[in-house]
């Protein structure tokens, strides 16, 4: 029992490691291929591949949804 406790814990660390890297690896692309503008209190979200744009007030709900977008064309491999 106590062998598999071991096991479990080290395939979880090994798993948050990875996850973390993924994580680093998103928001290098982010930087990449993402460009931000910022003009009286408005901000757009552009891809620079065209995939998607997000445009309105500066809030972390609009950020929210251009990462959103984000995912959904990386999942589906479009920055790869």
């Amino acid at each position: 029992m106590i062998h598999i406790r071991e096991e479990i814990g080290t395939v979880m660390i090994n798993w948050k490691e990875e996850f973390k890297k993924m994580e680093k690896h998103i928001d290098e692309l982010w930087t990449k291929y993402v460009k931000i503008k910022r003009k009286n209190g408005s901000v757009s979200y552009d891809c620079r591949l065209g995939l998607f744009g997000v445009y309105g007030p500066d809030t972390k709900e609009l950020e929210q949804e251009a990462k959103n977008y984000f995912r959904q064309y990386f999942e589906d491999g479009e920055y790869s």
